[in-house]
């Protein structure tokens, strides 16, 4: 309620195309998000989360199958670091553009819940240094107890 009463005194425009942002508390417009390059649910590899376009389904890219595997179990990305989507994590990240943290904080808390098949309420986005984002996910829980905010 905040965000629409801060809204109507201050518009937001959106930080890709400039024009005012239509959806309230956020700075990406609705037309922009749609052409940013997310990351599909299907077709990561299980422990990093790269996506691999020409596979599908559950399978382990060569990095992580490789002596130098990654010390973690699972990762997910919401976006590729391209175009639009690159220079927008370049700038919340470089350029202290943090106004940009609801957006990334509803496209992680997506990728969790898709991803990772998470009770919602145990993920907590995490602002970090430099203007890192991460999401901590405290528990696994099963997919039939889960609960939809």
């Amino acid at each position: 309620m905040l965000a629409n009463i801060l809204d109507l005194c201050w518009p937001r425009d959106c930080e890709i195309c400039g024009r005012p942002c239509d959806r309230p508390g956020r700075h990406v417009c609705s037309d922009c998000l749609m052409r940013l390059p997310f990351v599909p649910v299907d077709g990561c590899c299980r422990c990093c989360g790269r996506d691999v376009p020409d596979l599908r389904g559950d399978f382990l890219c060569d990095d992580c199958r490789g002596e130098d595997a990654p010390a973690f179990d699972r990762a997910a990305s919401a976006l590729r670091f391209e175009g639009e989507a690159r220079q927008a994590v370049l700038d919340f990240k470089f350029k202290s553009h943090f106004w940009l943290r609801g957006d990334f904080v509803d496209w992680l808390e997506a990728v969790a819940r898709v991803r990772f098949r998470i009770d919602p309420v145990s993920a907590r986005v995490h602002q970090l240094n430099k203007g890192f984002c991460t999401v901590r996910v405290d528990h696994i829980c099963d997919p039939a107890k889960a609960v939809d905010l």
